[in-house]
């Protein structure tokens, strides 16, 4: 049995408010109490892509004017190519990527498959 099939049970088994099969309640369970509640709700998933993000910006967006705007247009036009194109099912950043702008957009992007506005962005920075 794969995570992936797991989970999948779950969340059918929430969404059509059934009660859990007691293995799957266990594993639930079990994980929230190994990790802190920000792993059980997804925000240490949330600060760690916050965390590229800014490390990404002052690295490679450090002389743009307007860096939240220009890397939510970069993240935007990486979403709607290379990662729809096939980068999103890989398990580590493609080597042409790397030491990029282009790794920090894959890392976003596969800790949470969604683009952010420039208002998000500048929140983040706290700009």
């Amino acid at each position: 049995m794969t995570a992936a099939a797991a989970i999948g049970r779950i969340a059918e088994a929430l969404e059509g408010g059934q009660p859990l099969d007691p293995e799957d309640a266990r594993a639930v369970l079990d994980g929230i109490r190994a990790g802190s509640v920000d792993q059980a709700l997804g925000l240490s998933r949330t600060r760690e892509r916050n965390e590229i993000i800014r490390r990404g910006i002052a690295r490679f967006l450090k002389n743009e004017s307007a860096p939240a705007d220009r890397f939510e247009q970069l993240l935007t036009r990486y979403a709607s190519g290379a990662w729809l194109r096939g980068e999103r099912e890989l398990s580590e950043c493609p080597r042409r990527n790397v030491d990029k702008i282009e790794e920090c957009l894959w890392r976003v992007l596969k800790l949470r498959d969604r683009c952010l506005t420039a208002r998000q962005i500048r929140r983040i920075l706290d700009i």
